[in-house]
């Protein structure tokens, strides 16, 4: 995969994340996606862990709301986000977001 298809899905998967959620975390998920069209290929990962960290606190938020049609659409985009990054090798399948907001390295 060229970098510029990376960067483009990368873009488009974190635009349509951002679409899901309110408008506070859909400005920071829009300022990770400006992140994410400037920075270099070893960046875009950490990005990535960055947007997840925020689409599971919107996923929560919504669940706390009882607002499951929120939920379906944030969980999807996230899901989306996450494949994607898993197939281009952006992120480490061990790594996962843990509830407090922090990466950790899971031993399988």
């Amino acid at each position: 995969m060229t970098l510029q298809y990376l960067v483009g899905e990368v873009s488009w998967r974190l635009a349509e994340l951002a679409a899901a959620a309110d408008d506070g975390p859909a400005r920071e998920l829009s300022a990770l996606r400006r992140r994410a069209e400037t920075a270099p290929l070893p960046l875009l990962g950490p990005v990535l862990l960055d947007a997840l960290r925020v689409a599971e606190r919107v996923a929560a938020e919504s669940l706390r709301r009882g607002d499951v049609s929120s939920f379906v659409r944030q969980s999807a985009a996230s899901t989306e986000l996450y494949g994607f990054a898993l197939c281009a090798d952006l992120v480490d399948e061990r790594l996962v977001v843990a509830p407090g907001g922090t990466v950790e390295e899971v031993c399988r």
